[in-house]
């Protein structure tokens, strides 16, 4: 699993094993100021093995799910106030959605049209509303609950 560590503007990889291939890799990849590794033991398991096609609590990134398109998740993301939250690629949502959802679960989330998504299917990434900075190809998904 990934998630940001905004606060030292790095990312954290947390992982069942850290074998020293693994750890060097990262290291040689992204240096090691911007990535940090979390050691937590094997994750739990699934009641049926999770897939691609039908991902389980507790979700892991990879897994299919459809806000308009067909994507695949992204990032766990605190939204704030107790919202979870999930960041994935503004050209899945390039106009928000109403209701996102995974082959086993629906409508768990939405996005935001124009707020919490930056793509036009026209000319790519845009500015987030009120911004001046490109910020890729991003969308937020908010869970209705976590």
């Amino acid at each position: 699993m990934t998630e940001p560590d905004q606060k030292n503007n790095r990312i954290i990889v947390t992982v069942s094993e850290a074998p020293d291939d693994l750890l060097d890799a990262l290291a040689a990849r992204f240096g090691t100021e911007r990535i940090a590794v979390r050691i937590e033991g094997p994750a739990p398991q699934a009641s049926t093995a999770a897939n691609r096609d039908s991902d389980s609590p507790p979700f892991w990134g990879g897994a299919k799910f459809y806000p308009d398109l067909t994507c695949t998740t992204g990032f766990p993301w605190n939204v704030g106030s107790g919202v979870s939250g999930m960041l994935t690629a503004g050209h899945c949502a390039p106009t928000g959605s109403t209701s996102v959802n995974y082959p086993a679960y629906n409508n768990v989330g939405t996005i935001r049209s124009d707020y919490e998504e930056n793509w036009d299917t026209t000319y790519g990434t845009q500015y987030f509303r009120g911004q001046s900075v490109y910020r890729g190809d991003l969308a937020l998904v908010r869970y209705r609950s976590s």
